[in-house]
């Protein structure tokens, strides 16, 4: 059994290039002020289905590639691997995972059985209880970052929301010291914080983002002063490889 929020059938934005059914599960141990997903992380929203008729709705689906698992965090659901082990056997050539990393020896166990890792890089390290709420995390979202940029082949992104409240030019440049101190050669994505359904209502005016335009310098400038591979992810522009 696993605890679901539900099946998004075909989506053509969650991975980049490959259209995908969006597993969400629930239940998430950060508490992030502009998470998308607030509606979900609560530990009893959902329903409990059992794993083969999951894989089994997934599977039927011939429109799309592939699956991404997304949340919530997937890495609090005891039976992950177990279902991804099950999603592979139905002859499902693409499967993706996104996580906050926070469980790194999960995370572990899905190497060379995911095709895909989309993982959080939420502030500096320095802030990150101050926007997670977890006093776990740092030490832990670290060792996930440096145990994929080492080991995992596949395609890993990691993605930064950035929001005015949280996020400077200044602090930005030190999350892109971190990467490369830490040997990243995956692809770094910002991406625009939308106020949108799934965002706890007491957000409302509270968090705002910067522009599409605004990004895009930032960007640049990231990419003119780093050794990193950036894109960005926006409503008015959608992905975009700089």
């Amino acid at each position: 059994m696993m605890r679901i929020a539900g099946i998004v059938s075909t989506s053509t934005v969650d991975v980049p290039g490959v259209p995908v059914s969006v597993l969400f599960t629930v239940g998430c141990n950060f508490s992030c002020p502009f998470c998308h997903n607030f509606e979900i992380c609560h530990p009893t929203a959902g329903n409990e289905v059992p794993l083969d008729e999951i894989t089994e709705k997934l599977s039927r689906n011939i429109l799309v590639e592939g699956v991404n698992i997304t949340g919530g965090e997937p890495t609090l659901q005891p039976q992950l691997v177990e279902l991804v082990k099950k999603i592979r056997a139905r002859g499902i050539r693409y499967i993706g995972v996104d996580t906050n990393g926070s469980k790194p020896d999960i995370i572990q166990q899905l190497i060379g059985l995911v095709d895909r890792i989309a993982m959080d890089f939420k502030v500096p390290w320095e802030d990150y209880q101050r926007v997670s709420s977890s006093r776990e995390d740092q030490e832990a979202v670290r060792n996930t970052l440096a145990f994929l940029s080492q080991n995992f082949k596949g395609n890993f992104e990691v993605r930064t929301t950035v929001v005015r409240q949280y996020h400077t030019t200044e602090n930005l440049n030190s999350m892109a010291r971190s990467l490369q101190q830490l040997e990243f050669r995956g692809l770094w994505v910002l991406q625009e914080y939308q106020f949108s359904k799934g965002v706890n209502p007491k957000m409302k005016g509270l968090l705002y983002s910067w522009t599409r335009d605004e990004i895009y310098s930032i960007g640049h400038d990231l990419v003119k002063n780093n050794d990193l591979r950036i894109a960005l992810r926006t409503a008015s522009c959608g992905f975009e490889k700089l």
